[in-house]
């Protein structure tokens, strides 16, 4: 008989697991609380119970007995997964680490408990706090008034952000136009519409390229897979709109980018699993974390670019290890690969070129067949409404394929 898994997802986040999964011969349990989710038709087994539901998860791993409680490319599982597997002794990061995983203040604080180089901030969980924070950051006095502000360039384009501390996929998070009261009211009201736990992070901004670090905790021991750059929309949603590997940053800024790395999951207490850290070199050349997951990479990062840049299967690797099974990080490719984003804001002419061109290396793609709507003031990584991922002899040259294909000019 098959040993069972169970899979917290069943988007289309999730479905590359649940694929893999069964190509390495186990039955897949998915649970999702949306019945029309994609995954629950390419599984064994299917419960309609939210990834969350704690008491709902334990009595299904009870029913079924699984050999490991997984997910792929989001938080929200992650505190449901430790405790249930904790208590059926099954391996996971412990509670005390996955909460800090899922609550950006718990996980700022335990960085900047240690002097790792993070941005400067405040949690706030009021308007007024976070108008005072607000001010603070930008060393103005919150007392002065508008006339006298009009002196200060850091009153007009303040280089401060705000973000939910139970949020990802960039929900709710925006930088702020201005101090002005309407600048500010809009950027908390937009905040606080994505969030459910009520309390934010109030940042400085990070000027600088954005990257990530795909990598696996075996017992304590790093394994490094490959360091993903980013592009995004910038100010004021910075959503994500293109990944590529590897790195084309200097060689001894990514050492620099891997050692804080590697730090910032000791601290938060990572000792087990995929781990995906978000880091912005600054102008400095310091890089300083974002923030950071304890699971593999979404955005197709771990699912496809990482095996198709370097042959490394952090997907079976994630599975065999919560098994309790070796994991192979064995390196067998070096090509460059990217996958870029169609947002919903193209015009039709636009939309219509994307896909009319043949291009080489392309090796997925998808784009739906009209243009959907785009929420009035919303733009997130749900708003991404097609992609496509390109490979490449070197970066520059899958990017190129990318922006072919996708008809965009500028990566």
């Amino acid at each position: 008989m098959r040993e069972s898994i169970i899979i917290l997802g069943a988007s289309v986040l999730q479905i590359p697991l649940i694929k893999k999964a069964a190509d390495l011969g186990y039955r897949t349990v998915v649970l999702d609380r949306n019945s029309n989710a994609d995954g629950r038709f390419l599984c064994d087994e299917f419960f309609e119970i939210s990834t969350v539901d704690r008491v709902g998860v334990e009595k299904v791993a009870e029913r079924i007995d699984p050999v490991a409680i997984i997910t792929a490319a989001t938080d929200l599982p992650i505190n449901v997964i430790s405790s249930v597997s904790k208590k059926l002794g099954l391996k996971s990061i412990g509670p005390d680490c996955a909460r800090r995983c899922t609550n950006k203040a718990e996980m700022m604080g335990a960085l900047k408990s240690v002097d790792l180089a993070i941005p400067r901030y405040t949690v706030v969980s009021s308007y007024d706090d976070f108008r005072s924070a607000a001010f603070e950051l930008a060393s103005i006095d919150s007392s002065s008034d508008l006339a006298s502000m009009n002196e200060c360039k850091a009153a007009f384009d303040p280089d401060i952000l705000i973000k939910p501390v139970d949020c990802s996929g960039s929900r709710g998070v925006v930088k702020i136009a201005s101090l002005k009261d309407q600048d500010l009211r809009f950027a908390w009201k937009y905040s606080t519409a994505a969030s459910t736990y009520g309390k934010f992070i109030v940042s400085e901004f990070m000027h600088g390229p954005e990257v990530s670090v795909e990598m696996f905790m075996e017992g304590g021991r790093v394994r490094f897979a490959e360091i993903t750059d980013k592009a995004t929309t910038g100010s004021p949603e910075f959503v994500e709109i293109g990944h590529s590997q590897p790195c084309m940053l200097a060689a001894d800024i990514q050492e620099n980018i891997l050692t804080l790395a590697e730090d910032a999951v000791d601290v938060l207490g990572i000792d087990e699993g995929p781990a995906h850290v978000e880091i912005i070199v600054d102008r400095e050349e310091t890089p300083r974390i974002v923030e950071v997951g304890a699971r593999l990479g979404g955005d197709f990062i771990t699912s496809h670019l990482v095996p198709l840049s370097t042959g490394v299967d952090l997907l079976a690797a994630t599975i065999n290890h919560a098994c309790g099974k070796r994991a192979d990080f064995r390196r067998t490719k070096q090509q460059g690969t990217a996958i870029r984003y169609i947002l919903p804001y193209f015009n039709s002419d636009r939309f219509a070129k994307c896909g009319n061109h043949v291009v080489k290396g392309v090796v997925h793609a998808h784009l739906p067949e009209t243009i959907s709507a785009l929420s009035e003031g919303k733009l997130d990584s749900a708003s991404r409404i097609g992609e496509v991922i390109c490979t490449g002899k070197d970066v520059n040259e899958a990017r190129q394929r990318c922006l072919q294909w996708s008809g965009e000019k500028i990566w």
